[in-house]
């Protein structure tokens, strides 16, 4: 999280056991990810998904 901070940035945590989570059907995560990467809006709070 202070890596996150320092970079001016969120922190998505994902309670899970896969690698990676991104557009793998998981709407909490897709939704904060699609959301920066087409309108570079960021979450108001690090996203607990």
């Amino acid at each position: 999280m202070d890596l996150a901070r320092q970079l001016g940035g969120a922190l998505v945590s994902f309670d899970g056991n896969q690698h990676t989570v991104v557009l793998d059907g998981n709407p909490c995560v897709d939704d904060v990810v699609t959301r920066y990467f087409i309108d570079l809006e960021m979450p108001e709070t690090d996203p607990h998904c």
